[in-house]
């Protein structure tokens, strides 16, 4: 099987899986029972001078949002970090909108896959460095930091995830936009495509699928839903198997798209933080994702790429991430024999 995957990739992974394992341990009661330090919320201050505003008028010409934009410019230097693995295609017009919207606010944009992204954020905080005001990842990522606890601050705060449904709220994150998984081909090479997974392990595939190498919680959803909903049902054995020789079929690509943010402890710039969560979630920013491409997580503004409403299997990151150790150890074997 093809690598074509850098050393430092590789070794982001590895570093991230460590720390996934260790307080994904933690949170069953495998890793020591020490306690975790929870540092003081950088919001608190930020949040009693908005309480009671409103968003009415809308985003950014808001009694609330023109507070925190007040807030950021005359006490935290006018700028704010954002740590993303959003699609090149999408950053572009976000940044282009934001320096629109705000010309006096700074948005440093970090862009990176979602390993790079959060190995960055782990290192930043291991040291106790401030660097992201806001982290945006995957949601399985997303949902482990909130296990570590002292990661993410807990907020459900922003007025706008009201529209948010709340299986994309979580303590400590919310989904701005969904990520949905597909098989593609390309049409001018492929004139007769696949019709099903079990045609993807057909040896005559041998090099020309690609996997992403960390894409556990994608791996997890669809054995469950071979085992339990498909008709017909597969055995483990049967499972097991196919997944074995697509992978073996496959070249490893990594890179993800994120589809959960959350305020870092050690954020800098608290105003910042709030003002680009509200941002993102209003419809303003929430149209902005729409128009580019993207899938918004607000009902409000479907996504009209899948109009014609394909058979689809939803993931609950939940129960996946609570067995992440497992999971992890499992597609790793797969894909890597």
């Amino acid at each position: 099987m093809q690598l074509p995957f850098s050393k430092r990739s590789a070794l982001s992974f590895a570093v991230i899986v460590t720390a996934f394992a260790a307080f994904t341990g933690a949170s069953v009661g495998t890793a020591a029972n020490t306690a975790k330090v929870i540092p003081p919320s950088p919001l608190t201050s930020v949040l009693a001078q908005v309480k009671g505003l409103t968003i009415k008028g809308g985003f950014p010409n808001n009694p609330r949002d023109t507070k925190l934009r007040q807030i950021n410019v005359g006490s935290e230097g006018a700028q704010i970090n954002v740590y993303s693995s959003l699609s090149s295609f999408i950053t572009k017009p976000l940044t282009d909108l934001w320096k629109a919207t705000f010309p006096d606010i700074t948005l440093n944009f970090y862009r990176a896959s979602s390993e790079d992204v959060s190995a960055r954020f782990l290192a930043e905080n291991g040291a106790g460095t401030k660097g992201a005001d806001i982290v945006e990842s995957n949601g399985s990522t997303m949902l482990i930091f909130q296990h570590d606890k002292n990661l993410l601050v807990p907020y459900r705060g922003s007025p706008y995830a009201l529209q948010i449904p709340k299986q994309y709220r979580f303590d400590t994150f919310t989904s701005a936009r969904l990520e949905e998984f597909v098989v593609a081909w390309n049409t001018n090479l492929v004139n007769s495509p696949p019709t099903s997974f079990q045609d993807l392990a057909d040896p005559k595939w041998k090099g020309k699928l690609a996997l992403e190498p960390t894409d556990t919680d994608w791996f997890a959803t669809l054995e469950e839903y071979f085992m339990t909903s498909a008709k017909p049902k597969m055995t483990q054995a049967q499972v097991d198997d196919m997944f074995k020789k697509i992978a073996a079929n496959s070249q490893l690509i990594p890179g993800h798209s994120a589809e959960g943010m959350g305020i870092p402890y050690l954020a800098g710039h608290p105003a910042g933080s709030l003002l680009f969560y509200d941002f993102l979630l209003s419809p303003f920013g929430q149209k902005m994702l729409q128009q580019n491409g993207v899938v918004p997580s607000n009902p409000y503004f479907p996504d009209a790429s899948f109009s014609s409403h394909p058979f689809t299997v939803k993931m609950d990151i939940r129960p996946i991430v609570a067995n992440w150790v497992a999971w992890n150890k499992k597609y790793n074997t797969v894909i890597q024999p």
